[in-house]
């Protein structure tokens, strides 16, 4: 690929409210968003509409809530409720590559990348009827950059040197230093608006569980019952101008992967999110349409460094690494999914864009791995480590074959896995674990935006697992900047390099995300990490 410099094209006067063309030209990601079927980004087609129609469809992990920024994060975990209540700035077009406004008109930058310049689209009101403003921009940074926030997206909100709202419908951003695709972080929680005069009467926990008055997406919250679904039924009254034809979407919660498959495979589901290689290699020889998008690091062993307050074994970099070389992630791969899945140690995949040559993990190497780990015994360590998983049935035979090579070179390890995945969730929350099964999944099309929400370096807190690296923040510095495809390899490759000197984390296979539909179903579109979105999307059971 060329030397393209990114940039931002705006949307001129005459275009469709929902087909802007302008877009961040990031120039990247297509390669790994793909379609199976032909049901890929078509639009909507023959199929039912009105109030009547529904969708049924089945998700991992429950919402925690519509207050995006305490309600945890806004990928397929939960994004694809919060994006039809919220709407967006932003949105991924997989097609292009690119990011586009949507609520946005335009989003362009000066030549350094150190100044944006945000346009709204004129006319748009949240359902309480008052306008969408910049002010509205202004108080959803504000809430994600406050000291305070236990948002996701801090990191990327302290980037920001200063706003300046200069009108109703446009405003600017100075940033502290460069970034290319500034814009990209609109397309998630950030770029998910609220009324601040509703939320403010509401306050946040009353907002989190029914912000429909404040909201400005095409659908509004029925039901939100903890647990189980949230039901979302149309708004009539959405400023755009897809059909959005479907008037319920019912979004089921089912955390067994197998039973979800079982349900969608039945006819209970219309549509499923899949994360299993092995279940979603079922799904499409069964058959049935799917899209998939690849995580990078979907399968990882979370080190905690020392993260929520005590002293934990990998602290030593020799324990880490130690970690690192007693793992084959083949031989995981083969047991935890039949081979499905797609094993590596590395950062990035090869299969994607953004991968180069030479780019590698840490090498499977257990003679390496017992010497570093008896140079630590030899200084007081007593090789006693906790590994914490979820019951998934798949988790379940990865979290054993990880025991396994970890004892085969001496560690003593005590295997927690009876936990669902949203309890044990809350261990890498606070912090109270040693090791733990973990699915990084950095989105290829918000490589820096997901590294951060992992690997800060600005605060402690930034960091999952309280990693601290100088040369790590310089890396990922580079990789924010970037202002072309070649660019991102270059830091991408330096982050490679510092990663297996330092060891964060241990990665064992990257992830193939699957949204699947039954017939019946058509004209979904899929947007950044595989959320979906309903503008002309059908149904006909």
């Amino acid at each position: 690929m060329s030397e393209a410099r990114l940039g931002v094209m705006s949307r001129s006067a005459n275009m469709s409210v929902r087909r802007a063309t302008g877009a961040v030209g990031l120039l990247l990601m297509a390669s790994a968003i793909t379609a199976c079927g032909s049901g890929d980004d078509d639009g909507a087609t023959a199929g039912a509409c009105g109030p009547t129609s529904e969708l049924r469809f089945g998700v991992h992990t429950e919402v925690r809530g519509f207050d995006v920024v305490n309600g945890g994060t806004v990928g397929v975990a939960g994004g694809h409720e919060r994006s039809a209540v919220f709407d967006t700035l932003m949105e991924y077009d997989a097609g292009t590559g690119d990011f586009v406004p949507r609520m946005a008109e335009s989003f362009e930058p000066n030549e350094d990348y150190t100044e944006w310049t945000l346009t709204l689209r004129d006319g748009i009101t949240f359902n309480s009827g008052n306008p969408v403003t910049t002010e509205a921009v202004k108080f959803s940074v504000d809430r994600h950059g406050a000291d305070d926030t236990v948002s996701l997206f801090k990191a990327q909100m302290d980037v920001i040197e200063s706003m300046e709202v200069t009108s109703d419908l446009e405003m600017s951003f100075r940033l502290k230093d460069a970034q290319g695709d500034f814009p990209a972080v609109f397309a998630t929680a950030p770029g998910m608006l609220a009324d601040p005069a509703v939320f403010e009467e509401a306050g946040p926990e009353e907002f989190g569980v029914d912000p429909s008055a404040g909201a400005a997406g095409p659908y509004k919250v029925a039901s939100y019952t903890q647990g189980e679904e949230v039901v979302l039924t149309r708004n009539e009254d959405y400023w755009g101008e897809g059909e959005f034809c479907i008037g319920t979407l019912r979004f089921v919660y089912v955390e067994d992967e197998e039973a979800r498959r079982d349900s969608f495979l039945n006819g209970e589901l219309d549509m499923a999110y899949f994360n299993d290689a092995s279940v979603i290699d079922a799904v499409r020889r069964a058959p049935r349409e799917m899209h998939t998008s690849i995580g990078w690091g979907a399968a990882t062993v979370l080190i905690n460094h020392g993260t929520g307050g005590v002293d934990r074994p990998g602290k030593d970099v020799r324990v880490r690494k130690a970690i690192a070389h007693a793992l084959d992630p083949e031989v995981i791969d083969d047991r935890a999914t039949g081979g499905t899945g797609v094993p590596s140690t590395a950062l990035v995949t090869d299969e994607s864009i953004l991968w180069s040559e030479g780019l590698e993990g840490p090498a499977h190497d257990p003679a390496e791995a017992s010497s570093l780990l008896a140079q630590a015994k030899a200084d007081g360590y007593d090789g006693k480590i906790t590994l914490s998983c979820d019951n998934a049935p798949a988790k379940v035979e990865w979290a054993l074959t990880v025991e396994a090579m970890l004892e085969k070179i001496g560690f003593d390890v005590t295997l927690e896995n009876s936990r669902s995945l949203t309890d044990h969730r809350e261990l890498f929350f606070t912090g109270n674990y040693d090791l733990s099964c973990f699915a990084m999944s950095v989105d290829e099309s918000l490589p820096w935006v997901t590294f951060q929400t992992t690997l800060g370096q600005d605060t402690v807190a930034q960091s999952r697992v309280g990693y601290r690296s100088p040369a790590m923040g310089r890396a990922m510095d580079e990789l924010r900047a970037a202002g072309t495809v070649e660019e991102r390899q270059a830091a991408l490759f330096e982050m490679q390099a510092i990663w297996n000197e330092d060891v964060p984390m241990a990665i064992t296979a990257h992830g193939r995300q699957g949204l699947a539909w039954n017939e019946g179903v058509e004209g979904v579109q899929f947007r950044h990490a595989g959320i979906s979105l309903f503008d002309d999307a059908t149904i006909d059971r």
